[in-house]
């Protein structure tokens, strides 16, 4: 994962250049930055060590308020450790933005840089009851230009040394010039304020209050410092607001939060939530409550995409995981849309016509033997809720999503299952003749009997005589599959496990060999009166299942709330299932 990116807004120490186009700067200095963490409230300090400090990524960009989405105004070049203090050249770009910031700095507008950084190594170091955390190795990112620092000792407009002076002895533009008129130097003042405040995004009414308390400029600053970092720890981002920095790390580890939720069911949604914030750039996050902090965390697209995916692949489980009988001997088709699809079926091809030498080959024809269907909709939509998720832990939610999978596949399961109790057990009626499914016209349901070798071998003879549309040729269909009802099943196996002994051992029996080549399958859903024999589907059709797009599992979309804390799942299933053709099925009655 990568390392978080850190921010620290000082007031920094500038030397200019007359007539020129680069600003010499103090960019960062040891000064301690207090913080919230994960255990509690520290002072982080940067070591300035030269070895502490990693400057592969040099020269830097100067950007505008750490907003990497925009272009960047300025460069920060022959960045360098002097004095304990990191420096660098500031050359502002040729844009208009940059000259208009330029312009600023200029005229002691804007004072103030930011420097991003991550921290790579980290040690703590206690004295005087104060907790502090030293970054021994850090990496500095980005430059930018700020309205307000936190370092009140240097700043824009404080840049010129007293001759004989050391560099830690410097005196602010400001104090070493006289402004003679009282008036121009209060219009000053509440220009500087109003500016500062405007540009932390701060209501207008807080620079009314500090201009007519008469507040000077640098207890303003440290009062607008307060009040954003107040801000940010109270207000509320607009749902889905990242930044892009944010969303490319989250991208990266997206799919091991997933998994760690997966795995754990929900349980530790909290510590998922927290990093998320964390790396989503929310200062505080490692501080917040857990009330507030899956509050805030609903607010934030990545988080609520992790659910989504969390929900996704736990969905997908559950109907990967749901016991499909029906599976193992439909065929399984795509449809394109919603509209009515026809399929030709495959005992519909005619028969072959002899051509005599020089003769005309004769036409055939498919289109009296086609079987049509449409595929339908089904799902459900969950809400979950921030009160859920804060009683839950989310556990819940997440043992609901995989069932809804596997209400999916049984969902298939009573569609085609149900097809064997229309017209009384005689199946549904056929578009080709408008007869039930089985019929005898259609010969493939079997006089009665006891649930033996001789009732399958009757079963077998009638597929092996069905013959193509109109009667002309024999298919002389394979049996492929024993379909039976749960009260069957042991007396299925016995006769399966007869015709494997029968093979093994070369003994006779009136248990004939070909049942163990069988696939048998057993279904509770089918009525107790009656065994199926379904032929090779290569031969023949018999049931279809077909899926919109050919997308088998059970799909799921999200739509976030904004006039209450909920986000919405939807579960959406899009399959129809019909037979095709009598010919490849047969039933064999049961008394």
């Amino acid at each position: 994962m990568p390392p978080e990116q850190l921010t620290r807004a000082l007031d920094i120490e500038v030397r200019g250049q007359h007539g020129g186009k680069s600003y010499t700067a103090t960019l960062s200095t040891e000064t301690p930055v207090f913080r919230r963490g994960r255990d509690g409230e520290y002072n982080e300090v940067l070591s300035h060590d030269p070895k502490a400090v990693n400057l592969e990524r040099s020269p830097l960009p100067l950007i505008e308020r750490h907003d990497s989405d925009t272009m960047p105004i300025g460069l920060v070049e022959n960045i360098r450790i002097v004095d304990r203090k990191l420096k660098g050249s500031i050359r502002f770009g040729s844009s208009e933005r940059a000259k208009e910031i330029e312009a600023d700095v200029e005229a002691g507008i804007i004072r103030n840089l930011s420097v991003g950084y991550s921290i790579d190594e980290i040690e703590e170091r206690k004295g005087n009851g104060t907790r502090t955390l030293v970054a021994t190795r850090w990496t500095p990112h980005e430059v930018s230009a700020l309205a307000i620092g936190a370092d009140a000792n240097a700043g824009f407009g404080r840049n010129f040394k007293k001759e004989n002076k050391k560099m830690e002895n410097i005196e602010t533009l400001e104090n070493t010039t006289t402004v003679a008129d009282p008036i121009l130097a209060e219009r000053k003042r509440a220009k500087d304020i109003a500016i500062a405040v405007r540009t932390a995004k701060i209501e207008s009414s807080f620079s009314d209050n500090l201009i007519n308390q008469g507040t000077p400029i640098d207890e303003a600053r440290t009062l607008i410092f307060a009040e954003m970092y107040k801000r940010d720890q109270a207000e509320e981002k607009p749902r889905g607001s990242i930044n892009v920095a944010a969303s490319r790390d989250i991208g990266d580890s997206r799919s091991g939060f997933v998994d760690q939720l997966v795995q754990s069911k929900g349980r530790g949604i909290i510590n998922v939530a927290r990093d998320v914030l964390a790396q989503a750039g929310v200062s505080g996050a490692y501080g917040m409550s857990s009330d507030k902090l899956i509050k805030r965390a609903m607010s934030v697209s990545d988080f609520t995409g992790i659910l989504a995916d969390t929900a996704d692949k736990t969905l997908r489980a559950g109907y990967e995981d749901e016991p499909s009988t029906h599976r193992q001997w439909v065929s399984v088709s795509s449809v394109r849309d919603f509209k009515t699809v026809s399929r030709p079926v495959l005992g519909a091809a005619p028969g072959l016509s002899k051509v005599l030498e020089g003769g005309a080959y004769p036409f055939g024809s498919m289109d009296d033997a086609t079987s049509s269907y449409k595929v339908e909709k089904y799902g459900k939509i969950l809400k979950l809720t921030y009160e859920l998720l804060k009683n839950d832990d989310l556990g819940a939610f997440l043992r609901l999503i995989p069932a809804l999978g596997q209400a999916a596949r049984r969902k298939e399961a009573d569609v085609c299952y149900d097809f064997f109790a229309e017209n009384a057990g005689l199946g549904p009626t056929m578009a080709e003749d408008a007869k039930a499914l089985f019929h005898a016209d259609h010969k493939n349901i079997t006089t009665g009997g006891s649930f033996n070798a001789a009732l399958l071998a009757a079963g077998r003879l009638l597929l092996r005589k069905q013959t193509a549309v109109g009667g002309v040729g024999l298919l002389g269909l394979q049996p492929a599959t024993l379909l039976v009802p749960a009260e069957e099943e042991h007396n299925a196996e016995l006769l399966m496990a007869a015709a494997s002994r029968i093979v093994s051992s070369g003994l006779e029996s009136d248990v004939t060999p070909w049942i163990q080549s069988l696939n048998l399958v057993v279904e509770a859903r089918l009525p107790a009166d009656a065994a199926y024999l379904i032929a090779n589907g290569n031969q023949v059709d018999s049931l279809e299942l077909g899926f919109i797009d050919g997308e088998e599992a059970p799909q799921f979309e999200t739509k976030e709330g904004f006039e209450v804390d909920e986000t919405a799942f939807k579960c959406r299933h899009v399959f129809e299932a019909r037979f095709l053709d009598h010919r490849g099925i047969v039933k064999m009655p049961i008394v």
